[in-house]
């Protein structure tokens, strides 16, 4: 076996009280998962903020800061990319499976509260570092020739996501929470989100993208963001049958056809309303523009829209605009051009957002959950002030990424 462990420079840890998507209900004490390494709290025993392991051709990645639900910051995003890279190549490496420590969180996100510290320090230009490693991890991931398995057991959001819907498998299991809560913070779904988000059944992705519902479960699965599903306890059954297959772990459709035994073997959950809400989505969200969404809900009047709009009031107005545009181009580019327009997004957003500053400060500095959106509805939102995020930069600015041949299941 052989075993490699690997410690951050250094690990740190923001907790935020509450979280406006009532997470925090069921947490109790959330981070968010935008955790960063150069300030803030430190951990009293510095913990391998990463740990590998290969073994009978099976890579294994454990994201371990289970106390910050294994959120991700740079350090962690420069080992993970150099891991990928290596095993990629490598003739002992058969699969790759990615999991979080802790029985919690799969990984919470990424590095957005060192950013706005950055920006309000007045280093606007060095503010979108960490999302060029990040961006470009994605992408590594999404191309990966091998199979690479994804254990979401707990909380999976925003960074989380990237690193593991853009892979070949995902398993749920009914510890699974999957949201991207970004407009909630004056941001919008970056890590290549728009992608996958727009490719879901009906409009189901602009719904989960404009309003950061959760998924719980089989849900994760009926949406289509997981290709399997287990119970949790079996976890580790999956993970020994993965390293007995051996040499065909090289292989996808190996890989699917254990993942499709083992799901086999037991009872499928009850099925959710998930599903049964797509023709509400439809209606509401398959519309022109955002205030024809908001008026759609308003109009249909159900106990479902009500909710769905109160939601939706709680975001910034400047990013649910933002992320309409972005999921509704998404629809038809590849993922390496979303990654690349979520950069440019980003490099404005550190530039000229009121409402990425603001965002962050009412959740993770200040924590008065008492957001001043600028402006405060979408109606006073222009299209010219949407646009100006999609500006191109100067040339030596934008994020140039690899183009994807196979993605997801086109390798099966």
């Amino acid at each position: 076996m052989q075993q490699r462990l690997i410690t951050p420079k250094t690990a740190l840890v923001y907790r935020c009280n509450r979280f406006p998507w009532n997470v925090s209900r069921a947490l109790g004490r959330y981070v968010f998962g935008r955790a960063d390494h150069r300030d803030a709290t430190v951990m009293t025993q510095a913990e391998p903020a990463v740990l590998s392991d290969v073994s009978n051709g099976i890579a294994t990645v454990t994201l371990n800061r289970p106390k910050a639900l294994n959120s991700l910051n740079q350090d962690m995003v420069d080992i993970l990319l150099g891991l990928y890279r290596n095993w990629q190549s490598s003739n002992d490496v058969h699969a790759v499976i990615v999991k979080g420590a802790g029985g919690k969180a799969f990984c919470a996100g990424g590095d957005v509260k060192a950013t706005v510290q950055q920006i309000m320090a007045g280093q606007r230009d060095e503010a979108p570092s960490f999302f060029t490693h990040e961006y470009t991890m994605n992408n590594v991931i999404a191309k990966y020739p091998k199979p690479y398995i994804s254990l979401l057991d707990g909380i999976v959001m925003g960074g989380g996501a990237g690193v593991s819907i853009h892979g070949s498998f995902r398993v749920a299991t009914e510890k699974s929470m999957f949201a991207m809560p970004e407009c909630g913070i004056g941001l919008f779904t970056d890590i290549g989100s728009a992608y996958f988000l727009s490719r879901l059944p009906g409009e189901l992705g602009m719904y989960l993208a404009l309003t950061g519902q959760r998924l719980k479960g089989i849900q994760v699965k009926e949406a289509t963001l997981a290709t399997h599903y287990l119970p949790s306890h079996r976890l580790p059954e999956l993970e020994q049958a993965l390293h007995d297959l051996g040499p065909q772990a090289a292989h996808h459709s190996s890989v699917h056809t254990l993942l499709c035994s083992l799901e086999e073997k037991d009872t499928a959950p009850q099925q959710s309303d998930l599903l049964l809400r797509l023709p509400e989505m439809s209606a509401c969200f398959n519309k022109d523009s955002v205030e024809d969404v908001y008026a759609a809900l308003q109009e249909l009047g159900t106990d479902w829209s009500q909710a769905t709009l109160k939601l939706l009031h709680g975001g910034s107005p400047t990013s649910q605009k933002i992320v309409f545009k972005h999921v509704k181009a998404a629809r038809n580019m590849s993922l390496a051009k979303v990654l690349e327009t979520d950069f440019r997004l980003l490099h404005h957003m550190c530039h000229i957002s009121h409402d990425f500053v603001e965002g962050i400060r009412a959740k993770l500095i200040e924590k008065d959950n008492n957001a001043r959106w600028k402006p405060a509805t979408v109606h006073e939102v222009s299209e010219s002030a949407v646009n100006a995020y999609f500006k191109p930069l100067h040339a030596s600015q934008e994020l140039h990424l690899e183009e994807t041949v196979q993605h997801l299941q086109s390798r099966l």
